[in-house]
């Protein structure tokens, strides 16, 4: 699943590989690392939209 910063896919995204999960977000300390808007902000209670893949 790729979580992107911004809605419509944009800005900045993070991947979380499949059967892989992340109860919570906060305690995780995940980031969004690639570039654009909102590279290095954590991820919790940021993800605009999300797009689920199949390789990232």
């Amino acid at each position: 699943m790729k979580l992107c910063r911004d809605v419509g896919w944009n800005g900045s995204w993070v991947c979380r590989h499949q059967g892989h999960s992340l109860p919570d977000l906060a305690a995780s300390g995940l980031k969004f690392f690639s570039p654009g808007h909102g590279q290095g902000e954590l991820v919790n209670d940021r993800v605009g939209s999300y797009l689920r893949v199949s390789a990232c």
